[in-house]
């Protein structure tokens, strides 16, 4: 809760409003009892400049510091000078350039001290007026590091999982394309044999020699996608819709309460493309390795529908009742991306998040472009 606090206050404007009307606190107590600073045009005019100056800490943060330390000098403001100094390190962290321009600061700072207390009482102003604010200042410049490397960190995961699905995608494509261009050569060679005349049997010839070429060259790019890890798990055959059952026993079998609703026509998944019925199938798949992970001892069902033409995929779990498994806090949602990153290829919709009511929908739309029924 501290840590929370400090964070909003330094990225706020409260804390400059405050300082800003303790500085001219002070300065009205000058006007009326003449302390603790003799009230003069060139200190007001200071402390004026000083006010105005601390909207501009973030942005000009050492010129702000040398107005505030004048303004410690010649009007007896300390609180300009912490806000200062705290900026100083929250902005550019533990360089050089920090402690140089701190140092500096100091010199005048301690001799203005110094010339109403002692050596130790100098040094505990000092301490509570430029070393603890710059002490803050570092620990929330270390918060914000930290914060920006997580968040570019998790950028990087999701780039990385986004073409590691493409990638994947395009092994898969291999598959059935070369599949299709195959058929056209195996049916042009049998062509050529029935055909009569030469200008036919060329024209034959020609499709087989074109259909063989483009076969070999869609071999060569698929091959350089293909690694050595997962080339024997490329040539094993793909899961996909139709295997959702088997799918779920699995995972019943494990002790998980999973249901599978089917609301699609008749032959309505039979009909959906290769590309669509596997997609379905990793949806399902990697979202109730979420709920296994996320929400032990939960309850999960599995929604299958028809949406104007396009299938509809849901996964919908309600709250754990365990706590989350040691694996969720290793988790790093590279496989939600991924799946958004297939989805959106096949150009589909993808959505997951909390259903508000304790539990996590996730949720598939994928065009059934090219059934036949």
């Amino acid at each position: 809760m501290a840590t929370t606090w400090a964070r909003f206050v330094a990225s706020s404007r409260i804390l400059d409003v405050v300082v800003i009307a303790l500085t001219l606190m002070i300065a009205a107590l000058a006007f009326r009892q003449g302390e603790p600073f003799e009230p003069s045009p060139v200190s007001l005019g200071v402390v004026l400049l000083c006010c105005l100056a601390i909207g501009w800490r973030r942005r000009y943060p050492e010129l702000v510091l040398g107005i505030a330390v004048l303004a410690l000098v010649v009007a007896a403001q300390p609180a300009p000078l912490m806000l200062a100094a705290g900026t100083v390190t929250e902005v550019y962290g533990s360089r050089p350039r920090t402690w140089v321009v701190l140092a500096v600061a100091s010199v005048p700072a301690v001799l203005e001290i110094a010339e109403s207390t002692r050596l130790l009482g100098t040094a505990l102003i000092w301490s509570g007026l430029v070393a603890l604010p710059a002490t803050v200042g570092l620990y929330l410049n270390s918060r914000q590091q930290a914060v920006q490397a997580a968040a570019a960190r998790a950028e990087q995961l999701a780039e990385e999982a986004r073409q590691e699905e493409r990638t994947r995608i395009a092994r898969e494509m291999h598959d059935v394309v070369a599949h299709q261009v195959s058929l056209i050569a195996l049916h042009a060679g049998a062509l050529e044999l029935t055909l009569e005349g030469q200008d036919a049997a060329a024209s034959a010839r020609a499709i087989g020699r074109t259909a063989r070429q483009a076969l070999e060259e869609l071999r060569n790019v698929v091959s350089l996608l293909r690694t050595g890890e997962d080339a024997a798990a490329e040539r094993a055959p793909q899961a996909s819709v139709d295997q959702l059952g088997a799918l779920l026993e699995e995972w019943r079998a494990a002790g998980a309460h999973v249901t599978l609703t089917d609301r699609t026509p008749a032959a309505f998944l039979d009909a959906c493309p290769p590309p669509v019925g596997r997609t379905a199938y990793r949806v399902v798949r990697e979202a109730l390795t979420n709920v296994s992970k996320h929400a032990p001892g939960s309850s999960a069902e599995v929604e299958l529908a028809e949406v104007d033409g396009s299938l509809s995929v849901v996964v919908r779990n309600s709250a754990g009742t365990a706590a989350p498994s040691s694996r969720a806090a290793s988790g790093s949602g590279t496989g939600l991306y991924g799946l958004r990153e297939r989805v959106e290829l096949l150009g589909g919709t993808f959505e997951a998040g909390p259903d508000g009511h304790g539990g996590f929908r996730v949720s598939a739309l994928l065009p059934a472009y090219g059934r036949e029924l």
